[in-house]
């Protein structure tokens, strides 16, 4: 927020949490929508436009978008990913994972190589600043 700006220019914001499960003893809602209440008296709302959303990905009740059950499915874990329709948002977010994933082993795979040039590359820094080190000092004392 800029300094000076009024409270009220500020824009909606949603939180967003998914679950793999039912963060509210089964009562079985894909999602539960919060705005901000005051509890001594719920007719008074503290309109700051934040909105906290949770999705129960083991939800069974309430309506949501079809793409929005797959995604949950997804979370899961329990549906075979390649049954979700090409370029749905679940396939979409399927094949992100596994970028991320491989992006993740090729990592995993070059990070001890990497390590090693990066402790090389601070040997001879090292090395130089002890070098330089002894040179000026050799050099204050022809001085």
């Amino acid at each position: 927020m800029v300094n000076g700006l009024n409270y009220n220019r500020l824009g909606d914001t949603v939180i967003l949490f998914i679950t793999p499960f039912d963060p509210f003893e089964g009562r079985g809602y894909y999602k539960y929508t919060f705005k901000n209440v005051c509890l001594e008296d719920p007719e008074v709302m503290l309109e700051d436009g934040v909105t906290k959303v949770v999705l129960n990905a083991e939800g069974r009740r309430g309506d949501i978008p079809a793409e929005l059950k797959e995604f949950l499915q997804l979370v899961t874990g329990k549906t075979d990913p390649s049954s979700y329709p090409d370029g749905s948002f679940a396939d979409r977010v399927q094949k992100q994972v596994i970028r991320a994933r491989h992006n993740t082993s090729q990592r995993k795979r070059k990070g001890p190589r990497r390590r090693a040039c990066q402790n090389r590359g601070t040997e001879k820094a090292s090395r130089s600043r002890r070098v330089s080190g002894r040179s000026r000092k050799v050099s204050g004392r022809n001085r």
